[in-house]
């Protein structure tokens, strides 16, 4: 027989109950758990320049936990003190750096902010964005001075201790935020009792004095340099309607191909990112049917990637036109007929295009503003800006809706580098902005309200047509008449201002773009499946200038490198470029624009198809003249070394542009017992012993009455 002493009895009792209660309520508490929601929506990356950073970040490695806090009026800014570590839940209304400045920046962790309106009055941009005080303000000497975004609150120029959050929806931030926040008022701050809802939020991004210098120029443990960020950037696309080889002068008309916001995960740049490239697309492809013979002027398109950092596209662009190939390559691929090995060029084509020969430029932007007419900003520093002028505002479609801003200067963008004569512009060069804005840019600039249903398209289909009779004028032999045939599509138009924004697999840049990718994967020996890369959601942000986005030589299966000086080019050697979706359609549609119209055109599926070296198969499957043409997009004052990677800063006084690495990110709640868990268990121990002690007691009592019988 087995003797079994009261306190044993107890024991085990009570061991029984502590590992049930232990076992559902610690899995329920485990903080940092999978189960725990994750917040969804879009972060504020940090961003690094030449002297500092942009943006916002948190130095906690293993992500900043802290209790979570809402602060939904104006008097609850100014009569809130934080007495704990605190991530707090505010409208994007109440996001602003003088509400910002009136809390404890050492106990704040993190800002989770949501929207309230479809309609803000605010943006979070500098009130005058890539001007003066700005970091972008040295490239803008000569129009940084006029403050185009009056509403804006400046906070994207701001470097953020802490990490900030743009949450998907006010709905998701009242389920998932706000309902806890309220529950956390029952659990004072330093009570032992009770549970705490907190938010875990890992945007770690590098220690808190970094540029883009040190970050470039970082060492490893072993002392081999091994860079923590990457320049902003990607690929231009261009097209010339004429013959570079020609004397002709030249037409330029331009538009950036991306956007800016808070977060870069909600940049759809419906109006300042796409509108603009719109427009100067569908007026390519309305001048399709003129011959390019019949010019007095070539006219050159130009979509430049990551204006918005740097007016990067433009500016690398310009600094080329006065590159020195130390090795080209006459090979034919899917890029162009010739190359530059050192320093790598994926087309020698832009040689065929000079500064000089430049007589006339068009930018434009912002035209899908939801307004009576639009405006042309004027550079009042040319002298021949009159013909120009007439041509815009006297256009057959321009219906007297086209008029010369009241603002005695010209708006960010592309146009900035072609003028800026300090670096590699001409400033007296004959210009316009072609904007639908006069003195101000829309509330959503450079916003995540940026977005297509906002854009009005037939502001757009208006726009594209002005800009093609407008180049058609100043291209032709003087008094030509316009052909009937230079006609906008506003279908097409429709559907790339939605593609564009917001999806870039849709059927419209898959057809566009379907001979190019053939062309690139026969060429790189990729699968007939693979495809360029493309984002979900859509963003306009530009990223970052690595991987597939930037020409490297692939010498062979296992060795790729950025440069290949002194070194004779084999067959083997593969030039390897691979622009993302957006960039390849870009290109691949000028491609088709630009073109003459043959009568009886080759068939084709891929460029190789084509037996030419100079032509290439564009849409809808024809060989045509090869016009059309990528260029780098990276901050002209960094070049490219041998290494992968690697580079060698040429003018430190530049922005220069990078985004550092990062892997994971993240933001999700949990709820923290603190001491209570304790509690609980210990107080279930106590009571799971005196029960064993009162059941020991009856079953030993029990038993002695038994042994008496």
């Amino acid at each position: 027989m087995v003797k079994v002493s009261g306190a044993s009895a107890a024991l085990a009792v009570g061991s029984f109950f502590i590992a049930c209660l232990g076992g559902v309520d610690a899995g329920a508490v485990t903080t940092g758990a999978p189960a725990n929601p994750n917040i969804p929506g879009g972060e504020c990356v940090r961003m690094f320049h030449s002297k500092g950073d942009v943006g916002c970040y948190t130095l906690n490695k293993d992500a900043a936990r802290a209790r979570l806090v809402s602060i939904t009026t104006a008097t609850e800014f100014t009569q809130t003190t934080l007495k704990e570590d605190s991530i707090l839940i505010v409208p994007d209304t109440l996001f602003t750096t003088e509400n910002l400045a009136r809390l404890n920046a050492d106990l704040v962790k993190g800002l989770l902010i949501y929207p309230t309106s479809t309609s803000p009055t605010f943006n979070y941009e500098s009130t005058n964005p890539q001007g003066k005080g700005t970091v972008d303000g040295v490239l803008n000497p000569n129009f940084g001075s006029y403050a185009w975004n009056p509403q804006g609150r400046s906070i994207m120029a701001s470097s953020l201790p802490y990490p900030v959050l743009e949450v998907e929806s006010e709905a998701k931030a009242k389920t998932l935020l706000l309902d806890l926040a309220h529950k956390n008022q029952d659990t004072p701050v330093g009570s032992t009792f009770g549970v705490v809802y907190k938010g875990a939020m890992e945007y770690y991004f590098g220690p808190a004095k970094m540029d883009s210098r040190a970050c470039l120029g970082f060492k490893n443990i072993y002392g081999n340099r091994s860079p923590k960020c990457l320049p902003v950037g990607g690929q231009s696309a261009w097209g010339v309607k004429g013959d570079l080889s020609s004397e002709k002068p030249m037409v330029v008309a331009m538009a950036p191909m991306d956007t800016n916001a808070f977060s870069h995960v909600y940049a759809p740049g419906g109006n300042a990112g796409a509108s603009g490239l719109v427009a100067l697309l569908a007026a390519a492809d309305a001048l399709k049917s003129v011959p390019s013979m019949s010019l007095k002027k070539n006219i050159l398109f130009a979509a430049f990637q990551g204006e918005s950092y740097g007016f990067v596209g433009s500016r690398r662009f310009l600094s080329d036109l006065k590159l020195k190939c130390a090795n080209p390559v006459a090979a034919a691929t899917p890029f162009g007929s010739s190359f530059c090995a050192s320093p790598i060029k994926s087309s020698l084509a832009f040689t065929g295009v000079s500064l000089s020969n430049i007589d006339t430029a068009i930018a434009v932007d912002q035209v899908g503003v939801s307004a009576d007419n639009m405006y042309l900003h004027v550079n009042k520093a040319a002298s021949s800006t009159e013909a120009l002028v007439t041509a815009i505002t006297k256009a057959p479609s321009a219906k007297g809706r086209v008029k010369t801003s009241s603002v005695d200067g010209i708006p960010p963008g592309p146009l900035i580098s072609f003028l800026n004569d300090q670096e590699y512009g001409n400033s007296s060069l004959a210009s316009v902005v072609l904007s639908g804005y006069d003195t101000a840019f829309p509330n959503a600039y450079h916003s995540r309200y940026d977005v297509n249903t906002t854009v009005t398209a037939a502001n757009v289909v208006q726009a594209a047509q002005v800009l093609a009779e407008a180049l058609f004028a100043s291209a032709a032999a003087p008094g030509t008449d316009i052909p009937a045939s230079v006609q906008v599509n506003a279908t097409l138009v429709a559907n790339l201002l939605a593609c564009i924004t917001s999806d870039w697999t849709c059927a419209t840049m898959a057809a566009y773009s379907k001979t190019a990718v053939a062309s690139m994967n026969d060429y790189l020996q990729f699968t007939d499946d693979t495809v360029p890369s493309f984002m979900q959601p859509v963003t306009l942000y530009s990223s970052v200038y690595s991987d597939n986005r930037m020409p490297t030589i692939r010498v062979n299966k296992s060795a790729v490198v950025a440069d290949l000086p002194g070194q004779t080019w084999q067959d083997s050697f593969k030039l390897n470029l691979y622009p993302n979706a957006y960039e390849t359609f870009t290109r691949a549609f000028l491609a088709t624009a630009v073109s003459d119209v043959d009568a009886q055109p080759k068939p084709c599926a891929k460029t190789k198809d084509c037996a030419d070296s100079g032509s290439e198969c564009v849409y809808p499957g024809v060989c045509v003249r090869r016009s059309a043409f990528f260029h780098d997009a990276f901050s002209p004052g960094l070049k490219r070394e041998a290494t992968y990677g690697l580079y060698t800063i040429l003018n430190e006084s530049m922005p220069l542009w990078t985004e550092p690495n990062w892997n994971t990110l993240g933001t999700y709640v949990f709820p923290d017992p603190g001491n209570t868990i304790g509690y609980v268990t210990l107080g279930a121990g106590a009571a799971s012993l005196a029960i064993g002690y009162l059941l020991a007691g009856r079953f030993l009592g029990h038993f002695r009455k038994q042994k008496l019988l």
